[in-house]
């Protein structure tokens, strides 16, 4: 799997036949240091095949259970091409693996269900939002994700403007018009095709057309979406496509490019960077809700408490501190939660039961450290009713 989301994440939590076996291990970008990923790897695969041991498996079992990882373990390719965190995910029948941009602790998980606390990074919050890379010869729309940048499909969009209008010139003119619009010089720039469009009236008007049918397709993708729409591209073009733009959640901030296309990653740093007051302030105002609640029942930082009305579809909002665990059980039948000081058999984390249930219902999930959490608990819910 190449990108996490909810239907991944709605995918990996879900309960299956016999053990699943979560493995995180760190890793790095830099080429010095996979030598050193790999070792670490195959230490903890060691240690995996002692957990399984120890719940029963044979060895000959144990070793079939594996081979997922062992096969990562000796491909050397792919550990040339890693980010700064891998998760794997095994049972009997399937496995998956993830290579994360953030980094987590080293660590490996036997139960009913796959381990997913620190995949919650991805999920902290609210931090989806869109970029439309403007520019008349190569229209581009990206999804963020909290900690990745996706390209959408635009097969039914209109992505240039000679194609669009029946504006063909030769690649020449294409490319002094390009320049001119981003030095701003629209007194020059013109098209050459069908027709005159040296008047600066009639090439606005040419541009203008252009941003609307390319409105007109992205509100068909974002029509039902709520997330922050930021552009990025020249000023001259951002202030036309402001014109025909129709989605009501346009971002006032935008991204100045130059002529050509920025990389990626930096689109997507410099984003997060423009959207963070914003990302910042919603949480804030969801911790100050929690403390509005502080006298009533709608409100709790009680581990068994919150694991309960996560399987009753209460939880609007979970605060959670993904560097510690709350050990115990769920019982479905009773709806009973049991918490235990340290791990025992048959445990699980009840930070993690929490938010996968909190996810499954569609509640907001923020990770926070200690000091960010309200009331410095481990957990923390407001809930629906």
């Amino acid at each position: 799997m190449d990108i996490l989301n909810n239907e991944v994440l709605t995918m990996l939590i879900k309960e299956r036949k016999g053990p699943c076996l979560s493995i995180y291990t760190p890793t790095h970008r830099e080429w010095n240091e996979i030598n050193q990923d790999m070792i670490r790897f195959k230490n903890q695969i060691k240690a995996a095949e002692r957990t399984l041991s120890d719940s029963g498996m044979n060895a000959s079992d144990t070793e079939e259970f594996l081979q997922p990882a062992y096969r990562l373990a000796e491909d050397r390719e792919f550990w040339n091409h890693q980010r700064e965190g891998l998760a794997l995910f095994i049972t009997r029948d399937e496995s998956y693996y993830l290579q994360l941009p953030f980094h987590f602790r080293e660590e490996i998980y036997l139960n009913k269900r796959f381990y997913t606390k620190h995949l919650l990074p991805v999920f902290n919050g609210d931090r989806d939002f869109f970029i439309l890379s403007l520019d008349v010869h190569n229209i581009r729309l990206f999804r963020g994700y909290h900690y990745q940048l996706r390209e959408i499909n635009l097969e039914n969009i209109p992505v240039n403007i000679e194609e669009a209008l029946g504006l063909y010139g030769d690649a020449e003119k294409k490319m002094q018009y390009r320049a001119e619009i981003s030095a701003g010089n629209t007194q020059k720039a013109s098209f050459h095709g069908h027709g005159s469009r040296n008047d600066a009236t009639m090439r606005k008007r040419d541009i203008l057309r252009f941003f609307e049918m390319v409105n007109n397709g992205i509100m068909n993708i974002l029509h039902q979406v709520k997330s922050h729409h930021v552009i990025a591209g020249v000023d001259y073009e951002i202030n036309i496509y402001r014109e025909a733009n129709k989605y009501p959640y346009l971002s006032d901030e935008y991204l100045k490019l130059d002529a050509d296309f920025t990389s990626e990653d930096e689109l997507f740093e410099r984003t997060n960077k423009l959207l963070d007051p914003h990302f910042n302030s919603a949480t804030e105002k969801d911790i100050a809700r929690y403390y509005d609640f502080k006298s009533s029942d709608k409100i709790s930082n009680n581990p068994a408490d919150i694991v309960k009305a996560g399987y009753e579809n209460r939880i609007a909002i979970l605060f959670v501190d993904p560097d510690e665990d709350v050990w115990g059980s769920f019982d479905i039948e009773n709806y009973n939660t049991i918490v235990h000081n340290h791990k025992e058999t048959g445990d699980e984390d009840l930070i993690d039961l929490a938010s996968t249930q909190t996810l499954q219902h569609n509640g907001k999930i923020y990770t926070l450290g200690r000091d960010k959490m309200p009331d410095y608990s481990t957990i923390a819910a407001i809930y629906r009713f």
